[in-house]
């Protein structure tokens, strides 16, 4: 029995040497970080990158700017690798501001004398505050060159700010809102308020500025003037002349300062993004032409100043909810105009061959079914699975002309 229990013990150490000595072993690694030498905030700053693995310098990608990227970049990569694979915001890249003297960097200037407590002693603990114009030269002048010469980027900046980096984020839209296009907020302290920003809005609304804007806001279930004036921004934006700026609010009650980052990301994104997503409904199986979805899409290219194209998702769906209402030919409409716009997707041309079996036109279904294949070979599409998907509906429309 001792022999039996000496074998087995051998045996699993023998095991374990064995698995130990072939297993391999690599990082994870999910971007760069570079030390970036300002000439303005006469420091380095150390910034960190994150590109899609699927990464292609022909195409063009949105980017994001986040503040306090010590805590945060690896959760917001993630959040932002699931948003993107869900399809609810485009291809991003990412791009992390690790934080040195926050209170410069983040905090206006005060104009004339404090209006608070929380002002007074702000300028007396923190005497080097109120840099912000420094610091949004270093963006505009310095960091933003530097990213937009190495990568393909669309003019769609978006900010992530939070708390102290929230309130620039404010201050930025409210004096330069054609810094960012997109601003994400979440919790800025309310001592940055009160009359002060409505005298800020006001003169915003006055100023003649772009005002095709985004803006998230959130406050936490933090009370006193984080909601008070979190109320306040919001009443403001309601009352902007401007129609053209997009915002939204929202009160997450059952978080704290602390945990409030994590919902506001994933939230606050897919709102800013959710107009880059036609959404379809009953109606529009009824009555919907393709024309009505790209003239959409048009509008949304210049609020945003470059091509904004309806995803490939929103043709088919469009084609299936006409042919769901009998509208073949409307159907037949929407999937050619799918494959004029993406003529090198194999999904495309599939889903036009589709349509002529609906049809019944079986050649030219037979057609689009090839070339869908001989895309997907060509583009070496590493799943075996298209290629049998392809290879049995151009089976089924040889069967159909045959018969």
């Amino acid at each position: 029995m001792r022999f039996i229990i000496f074998l087995v013990i051998m045996l699993v150490a023998t095991s374990s040497k064995v698995y130990g000595q072939t297993l391999k072993q690599q990082p994870i690694t999910i971007g760069l970080e570079v030390s970036f030498a300002s000439e303005i905030l006469k420091e380095n700053r150390e910034v960190m990158i994150y590109t899609p693995n699927d990464y292609d310098p022909k195409k063009q990608y949105q980017v994001l700017y986040l503040l306090d990227a010590e805590f945060f970049f690896i959760q917001t990569v993630g959040t932002v690798e699931s948003l993107v694979s869900t399809g609810k915001i485009p291809a991003t890249i990412i791009v992390g501001l690790k934080t040195t003297v926050r209170t410069r960097d983040y905090l206006p200037s005060i104009n004339g004398e404090p209006k608070s407590s929380r002002q007074r002693w702000i300028k007396e603990k923190f005497p080097q505050f109120g840099k912000t114009t420094e610091f949004t030269n270093f963006l505009t002048q310095e960091l933003f060159p530097f990213i937009e010469s190495r990568y393909s980027l669309k003019p769609n900046r978006t900010l992530v700010g939070y708390s102290n980096g929230g309130i620039y984020g404010l201050h930025t839209f409210l004096s330069k809102p054609d810094v960012f296009t997109n601003y994400l907020l979440i919790s800025p302290p309310g001592w940055w308020g009160e009359e002060e920003l409505d005298l800020q809005f006001q003169a915003l609304s006055n100023s003649g500025h772009d005002l095709s804007r985004n803006l998230y806001l959130s406050i936490a279930g933090e009370g006193g003037d984080f909601y008070t004036n979190g109320m306040r921004v919001a009443s403001n934006l309601k009352a902007l002349r401007s129609t053209d700026v997009k915002w939204q609010f929202s009160l997450k009650e059952s978080e704290t300062h602390q945990t409030t980052f994590y919902p506001s990301l994933y939230e606050g994104l897919t709102k800013l993004f959710d107009d880059f997503y036609f959404e379809l409904n009953e109606e529009s199986g009824k009555y919907a032409q393709i024309s009505d979805i790209e003239d959409y899409y048009l509008k949304l290219s210049k609020r945003y100043e470059f091509a904004v194209l309806a995803p490939e998702s929103i043709y088919k769906a469009l084609a299936d909810a006409q042919t769901s209402h009998k509208r073949l030919d409307a159907a037949l409409v929407t999937l050619t105009a799918f494959v004029t716009r993406y003529p090198d997707s194999s999904y495309a041309h599939a889903s036009l061959g589709h349509g002529y079996l609906e049809i019944k036109s079986y050649n030219k279904a037979l057609e689009s079914f090839n070339h869908a294949l001989q895309l997907a070979k060509t583009q070496q599409v590493d799943d075996p699975t298209v290629y049998d998907y392809f290879e049995s509906m151009i089976a089924q429309a040889k069967s159909k002309i045959v018969q």
